[in-house]
C-alpha cells in the first residue's frame, strides 16, 4: 500500500517537473481569454485579445500585459493592434495582439494583426536614420558638427551660400538630427531642402508663422533629410562627386529628380546591408515592396468599422514613402535592443549620443514625466506606432492601423505597467501547480 502510494507520488512529481521543463524551455503561455482566433463573418467584425508572455530573470512579464491591457482598455475601436515587451537583446518576452492588419474585404484578404505584420513606422523611422548617419560617421573623418549645406546637392550648396540667411548656412548635421534645425513641423509644398534654407523665413511654408530659431528643439519631419540625401556624401563621396558630373548640363527638374532617387537608394540599400543585415531582420522604405510578396501586412483605417482599408505611400523616387519603414514589431525591438544594448550595429560611444537628456540629444525624444526615451509615429489620423527605450535595456513597442480613443496614455500604459512588473518575483510555478 505504501508503496503504492509512494509510486502514485513519484509519478506526480515527475509529470510536474516535465511540465515545468516544457515550459521553462518553450516559455509560452497563452492566455485563455482568446486561445482561438475564428475567421471573420463580416469585415468589420472584432477579436479577443491573444496574450503570450515568457520567463524573464527581472520582469514579471504576465503582470505586464495583463496591466497593459487594463490600462489601454480591451480597446473596441481600434481595428488592429499589437504591444510588446523585448529583454535587452531585443527578444521579445510578452505581446498583446488585438484584431486584424486587413479584413476579408482587402484585396490580399484577411490578415491578423501580430508582432510578426508589417507596419509602417512612420517618423519612428527617424530613429533608424539616426542610427545609419552615426553609423557612417564612425567610418568618417566628419562628424555631427559638418555643417549640413556641405552634404546636400551641390546646386543646393550653392543657392544655401548665394542667400542672405545666415542662420540656415550655420545648420548642423547634428542640429538637423536632435530636432534642432529650424525647419517647420511640417512639409512645405515641392520646394526641397535646400530651397527651403535658402529663402528661410520668407518661404510660405507655414503661412505667416517664422520657424523656429536654428539651436532650437522644435519637432521637425526635416531630420529624413539626413538619410535621403545627407548620407550619400558621408558613404560614397566618389559616387557623389560622379553624380554631380553626370549631372552638369541637367535642367533643374531633371537635376532635383535624379539627385533625390540616387541618394535615396543608398540611403535605404546602406540601412538594409549595414543595420539589418547583421540581425537578420528586413524592412522596406514602401510598403507596397511586399504586395506579392510578404502577405503579412497591415493596411490603415479611419476606424475599426471600416470594411476595407486605405492605400498605403508610395515614392517612386525609390526612397521611403510617406509613412517611413515598414518592418514587424519583433524586427523592430530587435534593431532597438541591439542598438541600446550591443557593439552590433554602433559603438557605445556613438549611440550615447542619442540617450542624453540635453536638448541635443539625436534621434530619441526625451519624456521628462516618465523619465525615459521615447518616440511616436502617426500617418494621418490612421497608422500610429510608438517605442520607448525601458530602464535597464529593456525596449517596448505599441503599433496599431487605426485610431484609439479611450484608455490610457500610450506611454502611461506601457511604462507604468514595466515599472511595476520589473523586480516583481513570478509566482512559483510549482506552487502554481499544486494550488
Amino acid at each position: 500500500m505504501n508503496s503504492q502510494f509512494f509510486l502514485k507520488k513519484l509519478s506526480l512529481i515527475f509529470g510536474v517537473f516535465i511540465w515545468v521543463t516544457v515550459f521553462l524551455f518553450s516559455g509560452v503561455v497563452e492566455s485563455v481569454e482568446a486561445a482561438t482566433r475564428s475567421p471573420a463573418s463580416v469585415c468589420n467584425t472584432t477579436t479577443l485579445a491573444v496574450k503570450q508572455f515568457f520567463p524573464d530573470p527581472k520582469v514579471d512579464t504576465e503582470y505586464f500585459i495583463n496591466q497593459v491591457q487594463t490600462l489601454i482598455g480591451h480597446a473596441p475601436e481600434v481595428k488592429g493592434l499589437t504591444v510588446a515587451l523585448a529583454n535587452p537583446n531585443g527578444d521579445i518576452i510578452a505581446t498583446l495582439e488585438k484584431g486584424y492588419a486587413r479584413t476579408a474585404c482587402d484585396a490580399d484578404g484577411e490578415q491578423y494583426f501580430t508582432v510578426d505584420t508589417i507596419h509602417q513606422w512612420g517618423s519612428v523611422s527617424k530613429l533608424i536614420t539616426t542610427a545609419a548617419v552615426l553609423k557612417a560617421l564612425e567610418a568618417s573623418l566628419l562628424s555631427v558638427d559638418a555643417p549640413l549645406r556641405t552634404l546636400l546637392p551641390q546646386r543646393w550648396h550653392l543657392l544655401i551660400n548665394n542667400t542672405n540667411e545666415d542662420r540656415q548656412k550655420n545648420v548642423t548635421l547634428g542640429q538637423l538630427l536632435s530636432h534642432r534645425a529650424g525647419f517647420f513641423d511640417e512639409g512645405c509644398g515641392s520646394y526641397h531642402v535646400g530651397e527651403r534654407m535658402a529663402l528661410g523665413d520668407y518661404l510660405p511654408c507655414k503661412g505667416t508663422s517664422v520657424p523656429p530659431a536654428v539651436g532650437t528643439r522644435s519637432y521637425s519631419n526635416g531630420l529624413g533629410v539626413a538619410g535621403d540625401f545627407a548620407l550619400t556624401p558621408i558613404v560614397a563621396p566618389n559616387y557623389a562627386d560622379d553624380l554631380e558630373k553626370e549631372l552638369a548640363g541637367a535642367s533643374k527638374s531633371e537635376y532635383d529628380a535624379t539627385s533625390r532617387y540616387s541618394r535615396a537608394i543608398l540611403y535605404r540599400n546602406y540601412v538594409r546591408n549595414t543595420l539589418f543585415a547583421p540581425l537578420s531582420i528586413d524592412g522596406a522604405c514602401n510598403l507596397s515592396e511586399y504586395f506579392g510578396g510578404n502577405n503579412n501586412y497591415a493596411l490603415p483605417y479611419t476606424s475599426a468599422s471600416d470594411p476595407s482599408g486605405g492605400s498605403v505611400g508610395n515614392y517612386d523616387q525609390g526612397g521611403c514613402a510617406a509613412g517611413g519603414w515598414a518592418l514587424s514589431t519583433r524586427d523592430m525591438l530587435k534593431f532597438l535592443g541591439k542598438l541600446r544594448n550591443a557593439n552590433t550595429l554602433l559603438a557605445r560611444k556613438s549611440y550615447a549620443l542619442m540617450e542624453k537628456t540635453s536638448s541635443d540629444r539625436l534621434g530619441w525624444g526625451y519624456n521628462s514625466a516618465w523619465q525615459v526615451y521615447d518616440h511616436g509615429g502617426k500617418i494621418s489620423s490612421h497608422n500610429y506606432s510608438y517605442v520607448v527605450a525601458l530602464k535597464n535595456g529593456y525596449v517596448a513597442a505599441m503599433a496599431q492601423n487605426s485610431r484609439r480613443t479611450s484608455g490610457a496614455d500610450r506611454t502611461e500604459a506601457i511604462v507604468e505597467s514595466f515599472n511595476k512588473a520589473y523586480g516583481k518575483k513570478m509566482v512559483p510555478i510549482i506552487e502554481a501547480i499544486l494550488d
